[in-house]
């Protein structure tokens, strides 16, 4: 498990300076939840029995990014997939992915991408 996350996050040009089981176990669960808009650290904190922020140190470590990062990250791959295998309209995949509505992920999308999802979904097709 630590394994196949050190690789994914090394084809993702970032390199994880310490990728423990605690840090596995909240990456795991980040994974599950980022895509809920009503997403919230704490949550993960509670379930784990931890501060919110030894949950944010351990992303830090693990991602070299911060928790918001890693959460945009995560739903920007997952809008990626949803404009490239879908017809889905871009307002229904910005809340499928956990943004509260198309305007806050068009920003998103475009902080991280460079361009819009319609640009991206127009340029791969």
């Amino acid at each position: 498990m630590i394994a196949e996350f050190n690789a994914r996050v090394l084809a993702q040009g970032r390199i994880p300076t310490q990728v423990t089981p605690m840090t596995a176990r909240i990456l795991r669960l980040l994974n599950a939840s980022a895509r809920n808009a009503g997403f919230r650290v704490s949550a993960i904190a509670r379930d784990l029995k931890v501060s919110v922020s030894t949950v944010e140190r351990h992303i830090k470590a693990g991602t070299g990014s911060t928790v918001r990062s890693h959460v945009h990250r995560i739903r920007i791959s997952e809008a990626k997939r949803l404009l490239l295998d879908t017809t889905l309209s871009i307002k229904e995949i910005a809340t499928m992915v956990g943004y509260g509505s198309a305007s806050v992920m068009n920003e998103r999308f475009r902080s991280e991408t460079g361009i819009t999802p319609k640009a991206f979904r127009l340029a791969q097709s």
